[in-house]
């Protein structure tokens, strides 16, 4: 063997550290595809609203656009696709962009979702960073609101 390779490194750094405020009716939930998870308390047989938050390691170069471009083409296939509304804004004290849109799903009919993403640029990799929140049409009155806040509060460690 002639080297040594590993993480975290300065060649392969750690995912930025993440934290999320919730609400009193909201606990910590670990789920499949997240390194970071909020669910609302449901009854029991009932979608559990979250807002998971996913890190995707890329080469230098990814740009914010890129993240957005990506989303943008992740949610173009979506059966009757509404957006509710997009802007820039700060995510996890950075240059960031949102997404908000309802969609049918097969099985639970309509869904929501509301995504940002930013991008943490460490030189040697680039991370881009979502969170998103979903919840059913049905739970839409005070959940989306709450999804926002947990987003909004979102920060680095």
């Amino acid at each position: 063997m002639t080297g040594t390779a590993r993480f975290p490194s300065e060649a392969f750094p750690a995912f930025p550290s993440i934290e999320l405020d919730h609400p009193g009716a909201w606990v910590p939930l670990v789920a499949p595809g997240v390194v970071l998870a909020v669910a609302k308390r449901v009854p029991p047989r009932s979608f559990q609203p979250l807002v998971g938050v996913s890190v995707t390691r890329f080469g230098p170069g990814r740009t914010l656009a890129d993240a957005i471009e990506a989303v943008l083409a992740s949610i173009a296939p979506l059966s009757g696709y509404a957006e509710l509304g997009r802007a820039e804004l700060d995510v996890l004290g950075l240059p960031g962009f949102r997404i908000e849109g309802a969609f049918e799903h097969p099985q639970l009919g309509g869904l929501v979702q509301a995504a940002r993403l930013t991008v943490v640029d460490h030189g040697a990799a680039v991370d881009v960073v979502q969170l998103t929140g979903t919840c059913t049409a049905k739970q839409l009155r005070g959940t989306l609101d709450e999804i926002r806040a947990i987003q909004a509060g979102a920060r680095l460690a």
